[in-house]
């Protein structure tokens, strides 16, 4: 059980079929066998549907009371005599088969609930807990600090935290929110029951909106590069921050939606000549950054990073993130350009369907990744697709395909803004992953999804009034939406090159770190930010190891949430 191997305290106890013969037996047996192991027993059926767990909680209101050595035999008989009932009975298929009863021990009566989240608003910075006595309030937990921040009844405040903090370990080991309930057995609070816990969309007003200048959504993004992304778009105060260990962009709304409705020809095309200036600066500047690009990448390569000072090092780092925060920039004003055109394609045919903005919007995969991503697909099919992709099963004719093939994506990696990713040729394993991937079906898919809507928004301009205008209207925003997905193809293979020399010199920086013993390992160094990294390089005393593990930690517990576009926080205003 995933629980357990994670070290997470369970309760003692046992889940009984209520169906068999001889089950009353059982269920005495076992309960008398808990309560001289912890003291006292809970009983809680679960009954197949929820109108049965209503009228059994009706007939038998102690359902949730402990029972001490000596109430065993009589507590038995009850539950089982209000299961048998007619009224509990005419709820389900007539029997006790599919109803279950959950045996757990405790040591003493204090129980209760605790989640993962926040219960009104699903913040995941923090958690709850509450007593099970009527009408207890919650008490609100910070899950950095451990700290109350709202006190509830029922539970003293210390009882409160460690509970709060069982769910949190919970979620952790699972992977998803959880809300549970606990015990006391042995001095601590255990888990006796868990399950998922569904989280509103957004957990407080919409202050902050996902960042996605590559992708929708590319699940955890390591706290170094979304430094580099907030010191990139930052104006005045901080921009950027994780939530979920995402990163997320201070949103500000101008409270006028943007037009959607069809407008006459005359208008659209009016609209369509004031994009000139917003369009043509991002494909122009994303040339010179390509070619500006070549001769930096070229530059960082040829350092030396182990022979350099620490200061020559973290002057390179700096180096490295300016050429990140120049793409960043320019990724977010294309990203501009391109919803500026995509509300100026709405107003020549009308409302755009769901479908049409994404595929229109990603950006297209140059040349030179299409080539090496093909020739990994033919070595991919050549192999054979063998679940195991290692050494032994290649054969020596294919020995030289493979390192060629390797070579040749040595230094491509995954598109994106993250920091974490390693190249595909990085080693043999990584690259049979990314063989095993086959990653060039997905930029056949994203441009057979471009071509089809573009059909489909063209006949829809035809279709309207005036059709011919329109058509031809829509087409020019069309190829122009295509120079703009182009152009940040090319601004994203800009960054992820600059990601990967900013990572060498973030893990050699780490490196020496851990040498010092202010980290634990050199991959360390990307939890943390471009200013901890100058004060830890300086010997500067600090929580460093700390903020790596919780950090890490933090990436763990998200990897595998779907969050939420937008969200909000106590210090979004």
């Amino acid at each position: 059980m995933q629980l357990s191997a994670a070290g997470v305290p369970l309760v003692p106890g046992e889940l009984v079929a209520l169906g068999t013969q001889g089950a009353a037996g059982h269920v005495l047996e076992r309960a008398r066998a808990l309560a001289l192991e912890v003291g006292v027993v809970r009983m809680r059926p679960l009954m197949p549907n929820h109108v049965g767990a209503d009228r059994y909680a009706r007939r038998f209101a102690e359902l949730s009371d402990c029972v001490g050595p000596d109430g065993i035999a009589a507590r038995v008989e009850r539950i089982f005599e209000v299961l048998s009932s007619p009224q509990v009975m005419a709820s389900g298929t007539g029997t006790l088969a599919g109803t279950e009863l959950l045996l757990y021990g405790c040591s003493d009566e204090r129980y209760g609930t605790a989640a993962s989240a926040g219960l009104d608003d699903g913040d995941p910075d923090q958690l709850s807990a509450c007593s099970r006595v009527q009408g207890a309030q919650h008490y609100r937990v910070d899950r950095r600090s451990a700290r109350v921040l709202a006190v509830g009844t029922g539970l003293d405040s210390g009882l409160a935290a460690a509970a709060a903090d069982l769910a949190d370990r919970a979620q952790l080991a699972l992977g998803y929110p959880v809300r549970i309930e606990w015990v006391m057995a042995r001095g601590r609070p255990h888990v006796a029951a868990l399950c998922r816990l569904p989280l509103p969309v957004s957990f407080t007003p919409q202050s902050w909106r996902r960042v996605a200048l590559v992708a929708a959504d590319e699940g955890t993004v390591a706290p170094l590069a979304v430094d580099a992304l907030d010191r990139a778009l930052r104006v005045g105060p901080s921009i950027v921050r994780r939530i979920y260990a995402r990163p997320y962009r201070r949103f500000e709304s101008s409270g006028a939606p943007p037009e959607a409705a069809m407008v006459s020809v005359a208008r659209a095309t009016q609209r369509a000549t004031r994009l000139g200036s917003d369009v043509i600066g991002p494909i122009a500047v994303a040339r010179k950054l390509e070619r500006s690009a070549r001769h930096r990448l070229r530059g960082f390569d040829d350092q030396r990073l182990s022979e350099l000072s620490r200061t020559l090092l973290m002057a390179t780092m700096r180096d490295r993130e300016a050429l990140i925060r120049e793409a960043f920039v320019l990724l977010d004003r294309q990203l501009d350009a391109t919803r500026a055109t995509l509300s100026v394609l709405s107003a020549a045919v009308g409302p755009l369907p769901r479908a049409v903005a994404p595929a229109l919007a990603a950006p297209r995969v140059t040349r030179a990744r299409v080539r090496a991503l093909a020739e990994m697909e033919r070595l991919w099919r050549s192999l054979g697709a063998p679940a195991q992709l290692d050494a032994a099963t290649r054969s020596a004719g294919k020995a030289r395909a493979w390192e060629t093939a390797r070579q040749r994506v040595a230094t491509l990696r995954l598109l994106g803004i993250d920091i974490m990713p390693l190249p595909f040729g990085v080693n043999d394993e990584h690259f049979a992953r990314a063989l095993a991937m086959h990653p060039a079906h997905a930029h056949e898919n994203a441009e057979r999804a471009r071509s089809d809507v573009s059909r489909r928004l063209l006949a829809t301009g035809r279709s309207r009034s005036i059709g011919v205008g329109r058509r031809s209207l829509a087409a020019s925003l069309v190829l122009v939406l295509g120079r703009l997905a182009s152009a940040k193809g090319s601004t994203a293979e800009v960054l992820a090159a600059a990601m990967l020399r900013l990572r060498a010199a973030a893990v050699e920086v780490g490196a020496r770190l851990a040498e010092e013993g202010l980290l634990e390992e050199a991959e360390d160094a990307l939890y943390l930010t471009f200013t901890e990294l100058e004060e830890a390089i300086r010997l500067e005393p600090g929580a460093y190891a700390s903020r790596a593990r919780f950090r890490r930690e933090d990436d763990r517990r998200w990897r595998a949430f779907a969050a939420p576009d937008r969200v909000g926080g106590a210090d979004a205003s």
